[in-house]
């Protein structure tokens, strides 16, 4: 299922913290198509996300669809491995570890979550994310009520990476790279290709000195000199719409007119969509 391949209409699904969205490609890009509002308690009872996608599909499309899902429902972190945890195994074990000392509970065993990690042979760094079996089988619950064609469940900042491949642009493919959602920013420094340093909460900017402040802030705590590496922003609006773009910071669409060609950061895998 990765990377995605163009051979029919798609439809994406972007499930984030404030609201669920219905995206159909249109050329190429992406049209907004309509969007429910997430209920406010909706951590505690995930079916809501399933009867905001059931809202929006009334209509039973013949497309496939991608949904893609935000860190509020799809937590991501950074594990640092020491350079002496080798092979998936012990590197999955690892990121479950850190997942459950950060969300683990009694009404949350995150030993049943879904764990995908992105790590090569040789990384210091391995990036992982989880998916709680209550979310997974409400959302493809919800989508084989509404009669869906899943095509995957996908992170959305993997996703952004992937279609938008920041690190091209950058020598030596290093530089930072910042994914908005709607109730957070995401802010990644990658290193040849590789995160090695993120923030998976940091709060939301709309200028462009913001953002640099941001950044200024990431690299004091990562212990190098980001003054002067490239920074990359992409937001959920068109370009006319986003804050102009300098020498050194540029803002990408993640609607607008793009490749889809496989990302540098690597091809994860992702949630299979079969139940």
């Amino acid at each position: 299922m990765w990377p995605l391949r163009r051979t029919s209409r798609r439809e994406y699904v972007r499930i984030g913290r404030i609201s669920v969205e219905r995206w159909a490609e249109e050329g190429a890009g992406l049209s907004l198509i309509g969007q429910q509002p997430v209920p406010t308690d909706v951590i505690d009872a995930p079916e809501g996300l399933a009867q905001a996608v059931a809202a929006l599909y009334a209509d039973k499309p013949r497309c496939k669809v991608t949904l893609l899902l935000e860190s509020a429902w799809s937590p991501l972190l950074l594990a640092d491995t020491g350079g002496v945890v080798w092979g998936d195994g012990p590197v999955s074990a690892l990121v479950r570890h850190r997942l459950g000392l950060l969300y683990g509970s009694l009404d949350e065993d995150v030993a049943a979550w879904d764990i995908r990690v992105d790590h090569r042979a040789g990384d210091r760094y391995a990036l992982g994310f989880g998916l709680s079996p209550r979310i997974k089988q409400g959302l493809l619950g919800a989508a084989q009520n509404a009669g869906l064609t899943l095509e995957a469940m996908v992170p959305a900042f993997l996703w952004g990476c992937q279609r938008l491949r920041p690190a091209r642009r950058w020598t030596r493919q290093t530089g930072w790279w910042i994914w908005a959602e709607q109730d957070r920013m995401l802010v990644a420094r990658i290193e040849a290709g590789r995160v090695v340093v993120l923030n998976p909460a940091s709060p939301v900017h709309d200028t462009t000195a913001s953002v640099e402040q941001q950044v200024r802030i990431e690299g004091a705590r990562w212990g190098g000199d980001a003054s002067r590496e490239p920074v990359s922003v992409a937001a959920w609006s068109r370009l006319v719409e986003l804050p102009p773009s300098t020498e050194r910071l540029s803002w990408c669409s993640a609607i607008g007119e793009v490749s889809v060609e496989a990302s540098s950061i690597g091809k994860p895998q992702v949630a299979k969509v079969s139940a």
